[in-house]
């Protein structure tokens, strides 16, 4: 697993819970075609990795804080 797919998921997890929902599995997809290959991200790269977060965490839990 490369390191934005697996920054993704530990911070959704962390945010809502064991339970990682198909949105998030599709995101994680789709981090992992971006970011293939790389084993260390930029400061740039964790930001953008951590909004996606934000932004399923937030679909995930209808708004609530995650």
């Amino acid at each position: 697993m490369n390191a934005a797919v697996q920054l993704f998921l530990e911070e959704l997890r962390r945010r809502v819970g064991e339970m990682v929902p198909l949105v998030a599995v599709e995101v994680a997809l789709s981090i992992a075609q971006e970011f293939r290959g790389q084993e260390r991200l930029s400061v740039e790269q964790r930001a953008d990795v951590i909004a996606r977060v934000d932004q399923v965490a937030v679909e995930v839990t209808g708004g609530r804080d995650a």
